[in-house]
């Protein structure tokens, strides 16, 4: 094995991560957000945002680092198309996630309003587009491995 299925198996892995974290966010977090007091959750928010910062946004980072090298150094059998449909889901999450996502949470101070409501149905968007990054990446390993 080579640095490019390396470069793979660790993009892999560091994109199944965030597959995971982000239905656990999803099916666990923002269902559980409903259980907190109104006078606590703005509080709560926030201690969750500063929790979560690093083990979100480190893995993420150096994951899209890597999809961005695995189009340099294209392991065998991987059509680069794949990465390149990998990398447009990820930036396009991130995109939204700057555009929309981020935004909406960041003002968000109470989970008994159409605004938490909204965030929630809408994120089965980013739960979607974080899983496409990382069934994208997974096809390109079982490319790598079968061909």
């Amino acid at each position: 094995m080579g640095f490019s299925d390396w470069l793979l198996i660790g993009t892999l892995a560091l994109a199944w991560y965030q597959v995971g974290f982000v239905w656990l966010v999803q099916v666990v977090a923002w269902p559980l957000f409903a259980y907190v007091g109104p006078n606590e959750f703005e509080a709560y928010h926030r201690a969750w945002w500063r929790g979560i910062r690093y083990i979100l946004f480190i893995p993420s980072g150096t994951a899209f680092a890597g999809t961005i090298l695995l189009l340099h150094w294209t392991p065998a059998g991987v059509p680069r198309w794949i990465l390149w449909i990998a990398l447009a889901l990820y930036i396009l999450t991130y995109a939204l996630t700057a555009a929309w996502w981020g935004p909406q949470q960041a003002k968000l101070i109470r989970t008994d309003t159409p605004q938490f409501r909204l965030i929630v149905e809408t994120h089965w968007v980013r739960t979607a587009l974080v899983s496409g990054y990382g069934a994208f990446l997974l096809a390109a390993a079982v490319l790598r491995v079968t061909g």
